[in-house]
């Protein structure tokens, strides 16, 4: 097994990562931030739409989708429609294989003004190649001009340049943190006080995680902002509305699932507020989404002895159990997010997809399915038909010096391994 692992490894930091299902909600990710003021307050609705939820036309040389998003916002108390916001957008790629990728998106900002009140909102989107609408009630939001503490913005830490500038970009999947290998870091506007310091705890599954002080922050204003197809966290430090502190350095600790940071101006942490959050894999592989399925999956590297083993426990355990076994082979071991895990899992999600047989037999199953678990994506594919009009497939890895001879005798797409 080990030298199998090994094997994983060095394909995952020589060829990146591969594939992946979209995790979002409802069609897209969105979220929205209020920037308050003393009169009326900045609404600002974010989303984040995966390519492969649009509906695409091929044109000469282009393959086109085009779509309208828009936001109404009404008062909670008698229902009364108060206004709307709405943005259409085309999109143009070259690819097919960008059109049904749930990793590329198409993003956006509206933009609405609103009093201090209660107020919820609906989203609706519509695809114009389809011609179909979906309305999602999204939530309540609460307006209020006098408040210490604003909502946490999760950002990347690339910075892209915009207007001159560098700027963040905001990670915009619905406020959750990203479960992934990248390092993320949080946004903490402060309205009042002028506070030299912030106070700062991360509470996951009852345990403190983090517990430190940000004592570093700059007067600006801020906003999202679209531009290079992302959302940019825009600071306009001419306007110092607020004190703008920033967290580096959690990201990494937060595990998938909920958590809840606290912050305070005050190291005994009174007068403290809770903003509770969520970590969530993004395109997380549907091979790994059942702990019981994800162990038995384990049978392409391991013993039954070993995996039996994983499985006697408790089935509210299974995923403890399996944690523990990547956790002892993480190449990244100081951080939650393991990737060699992730790899395994996406070659598995893979392999289903793409080796199947007619007959049925799962792709996983088969011997390209094994090979390519194993090994990852080959360098070259060539295929040829033989004398007897098989299809003969071989695959090639330059980095290992290794090849596999695959032969198709019934037609059906189950290649057999004859050599390698």
């Amino acid at each position: 097994m080990l030298k199998i692992l090994t094997t994983i490894i060095i394909t995952l930091f020589i060829g990146g990562m591969l594939y992946g299902q979209s995790a979002a909600s409802h069609l897209y990710y969105s979220d929205i931030i209020v920037i308050p003021s003393d009169s009326t307050s900045n609404v600002f609705y974010t989303y984040k739409i995966p390519l492969s939820h649009l509906v695409f036309e091929k044109g000469s040389d282009l393959f086109l989708a085009q779509y309208r998003i828009s936001v109404e916002i009404f008062n909670t108390g008698n229902d009364k429609f108060i206004i709307r916001s709405t943005k259409e957008k085309n999109i143009q790629v070259p690819d097919y294989s960008q059109t049904i990728s749930s990793d590329i998106y198409s993003e956006g900002v509206l933009v609405l003004n609103l009093k201090p009140g209660d107020y919820s909102v609906m989203e609706i989107f519509y695809d114009y190649k389809s011609a179909k609408e979906n309305k999602f009630p999204l939530r309540i939001i609460h307006i209020d001009s006098v408040t210490k503490f604003e909502d946490p913005v999760i950002v990347s830490k690339e910075l892209l340049s915009c207007n001159n500038k560098q700027s963040p970009v905001v990670t915009n999947y619905g406020g959750n943190l990203p479960f992934d290998e990248n390092e993320y870091s949080f946004i903490f506007p402060v309205k009042t006080n002028n506070p030299d310091s912030l106070f700062l705890k991360v509470i996951q599954d009852k345990d403190t995680i983090f517990r430190g002080v940000m004592d570093k922050s700059f007067r600006s204003s801020f906003q999202p902002i679209e531009c290079g197809g992302k959302i940019l966290l825009d600071f306009n430090q001419d306007l110092k509305n607020f004190s703008i502190f920033k967290a580096d350095g959690i990201s990494k600790r937060i595990k998938e699932g909920s958590f809840l940071i606290r912050v305070s101006d005050k190291s005994d942490f009174s007068g403290s507020k809770d903003f509770k959050l969520n970590c969530k894999w993004i395109n997380k592989p549907r091979s790994l989404r059942d702990p019981e399925i994800a162990i038995n999956a384990l049978k392409f590297i391991e013993k039954d002895s070993v995996i039996n083993s994983l499985l006697d426990v408790d089935k509210e355990d299974y995923q403890t159990e399996l944690d523990l076994y990547w956790k002892k082979i993480d190449p990244t071991p100081l951080t939650e997010f393991n990737p060699l895990m992730q790899e395994y899992y996406q070659r598995i999600d893979y392999a289903s997809k793409n080796f199947t047989t007619i007959a049925g037999t799962n792709g996983a199953d088969t011997d390209r399915g094994k090979i390519y678990i194993k090994f990852g994506k080959p360098s070259e594919i060539d295929r040829l038909s033989d004398d007897h009009g098989y299809i003969i497939e071989t695959w090639t890895y330059n980095n290992s010096q290794r090849k596999f001879v695959f032969i198709d005798k019934k037609g059906t797409g189950d290649f057999s391994l004859i050599s390698g």
